[in-house]
């Protein structure tokens, strides 16, 4: 892979057709490419998120897609599930939806200044078993839930606490079950 001077990582694939195997997952089609030019992007980000600076290396990336995806699993996130979210982060939320998609869920995601009323439109809509949300965005979404018949939702945080949520940094870096145990495929 090539990086230009505005530190864009360019595919090697980005002119060529790629035959996509019909029996991998998506995750794993990404996590075995990845494997084979990690050697030559190492640390270089993957994603940044330009307002907090915080960045996601290559190297790091399938690490923590995994341990987090664990912890949802364990959580409950399966096949057909969705994970809701609203936040202005703009880095962890590439992990969490990946982690999304190797748990067979769906992620959905909603303006994070979107007025209560049409939060608990989406929110309705979605039927999420999980809403993420941070502390900017915590306050409409503790209003709607109380709306919503939706006992079993699991509420998670990013870039700081809220009020009965489950922070995912703490999830990628405490996964709830041995990555063994988790079914990676």
């Amino acid at each position: 892979m090539a990086i230009n001077s505005e530190k864009v990582v360019i595919s090697p694939w980005a002119q060529k057709e790629i035959d996509v195997p019909s029996d991998v997952t998506l995750p794993e089609f990404i996590f075995r490419s990845l494997r084979e030019k990690l050697p030559s992007i190492g640390d270089v980000p993957f994603v940044i998120d330009v307002v907090t600076g915080k960045e996601i290396p290559f190297s790091k990336l399938e690490e923590m897609c995994k341990s987090l995806a664990a912890s949802l699993w364990h959580r409950g996130l399966r096949r057909g599930s969705v994970l809701f979210f609203t936040t202005h982060e703009h880095a962890l939320i590439y992990v969490v939806q990946i982690a999304c998609w190797m748990c067979g869920a769906a992620s959905r995601g909603c303006f994070p200044w979107e007025d209560a009323e049409e939060m608990e439109r989406q929110m309705r809509e979605s039927q999420p078993q999980m809403i993420l949300c941070d502390p900017d965005t915590a306050s409409t979404v503790l209003s709607v839930l109380p709306k919503l018949d939706m006992p079993q939702t699991e509420l998670l945080s990013l870039c700081g606490p809220v009020e009965g949520a489950v922070s995912v940094e703490d999830l990628i870096e405490k996964a709830d079950v041995p990555l063994r145990e988790f079914p990676l495929k």
